[in-house]
């Protein structure tokens, strides 16, 4: 009986140690950007971003979806990065809120409950929409704040030219 014991004690600490997993995950590296992993679930899950917010990208191929959903990713790490030199992201922005109101009403959602039901079946969050329109929006004003003193108006030429187009319009009716 004491050597049954023993014996039983030893396969439990035997299949303890031994970490078996019988799941298999296919995650690949797909590329690297600056210091960034970009595995193949953060391709699929931009993808998925993609086709949430606009489903008319269903009719396009796979293959070039997967390049658009690639382009996509470089750029908003590529954002990402350069935002993060001078600020935290920290999803506090009112501006935020108002871009996915406009989401939500333009892909003809009633609320935002509803909205985020519809995103489950992509895998995706609202917080995952709401970093992203973050990114967005900050990369905007980095852009702004760092040309608006290099960007000149006449106004006395854009007036001339603005009224020249509507005579030529004006002409051709």
């Amino acid at each position: 009986m004491i050597l049954n014991k023993k014996t039983i004690i030893l396969v439990l600490i035997f299949l303890l140690l031994n970490n078996f997993s019988y799941s298999k995950i296919n995650l690949k590296i797909v590329m690297k950007i600056n210091d960034q992993i970009v595995t193949t679930y953060d391709l699929e899950k931009e993808i998925n971003y993609l086709l949430a917010l606009n489903p008319k990208l269903k009719e396009i191929s796979e293959n070039d979806l997967s390049k658009l959903a690639k382009r996509s990713m470089i750029k908003e790490i590529i954002r990402k990065s350069e935002i993060l030199k001078y600020k935290e992201l920290d999803l506090k922005n009112n501006q935020i809120n108002n871009v996915l109101e406009s989401i939500i009403r333009n892909l003809n959602f009633s609320d935002q409950s509803q909205f985020e039901n519809y995103l489950r079946n992509f895998d995706i969050s609202l917080d995952d929409i709401k970093k992203k329109i973050e990114i967005e929006n900050e990369w905007k004003s980095l852009i702004y704040s760092r040309y608006i003193k290099a960007v000149k108006i006449d106004e006395d030429e854009l007036t001339k030219i603005f009224k020249s187009s509507k005579r030529l319009f004006r002409d051709t009716t």
